[in-house]
């Protein structure tokens, strides 16, 4: 997966995923989309059998609420559907010849490059290691979050844990995906 540092719409894009071919969103959707989904529909099952009503931090679980409640369609449905969508939209940019970058962050937003985009490649090293590792927590957060190098350790859809060492084991998981 290609990273690269991005100056398009009057914006700067650090370190985001660029796709350029449908061989680039295979590897994408195999590595990142489809542990996003599962998770999401994990925590979209959970918030509705617990009748969970505090905010969401995963977007794909805010937009499905968000659409279940104005559709009145269940939830996996419209998860199904708006993720369905969201593959169909990059595919048919892709094969229109369009380069997508996709946000890093949440792994889920796009767009797609304009004709006078300036595009640096960001120089990966070959292999990240344990040392690469780090872990944080907000100031009085409660969950922790890890990264390796400036790469989000996103495990299964989840991007924070309730246990440091938790996050630990994740990052260590997520390295032998790079």
């Amino acid at each position: 997966m290609k990273r690269a540092n991005i100056k398009d719409h009057n914006q700067e894009y650090k370190n985001f995923i660029l796709i350029e071919n449908m061989n680039d969103m295979i590897d994408f959707r195999h590595e990142k989309t489809y542990g996003l989904m599962k998770g999401s529909a994990r925590e979209l099952v959970d918030r509705v059998q617990l009748k969970d009503t505090e905010h969401a931090t995963d977007v794909i679980v805010v937009s499905v609420e968000k659409l279940q409640k104005i559709e009145q369609k269940g939830v996996i449905y419209k998860h199904a559907e708006l993720m369905g969508g969201y593959m169909l939209e990059q595919d048919e940019a892709i094969l229109d010849g369009k380069i997508i970058v996709i946000n890093p962050y949440n792994m889920v937003s796009y767009f797609t490059l304009s004709d006078n985009a300036e595009i640096e490649i960001v120089s990966e090293k070959e292999k990240y290691t344990i040392k690469d590792i780090r872990l944080n927590r907000w100031v009085d957060g409660v969950h922790w979050y890890a990264k390796i190098s400036e790469i989000d350790v996103v495990v299964d859809g989840e991007q924070k844990w309730g246990a440091k060492w938790v996050a630990q084991q994740k990052a260590e998981e997520f390295l032998k995906t790079l």
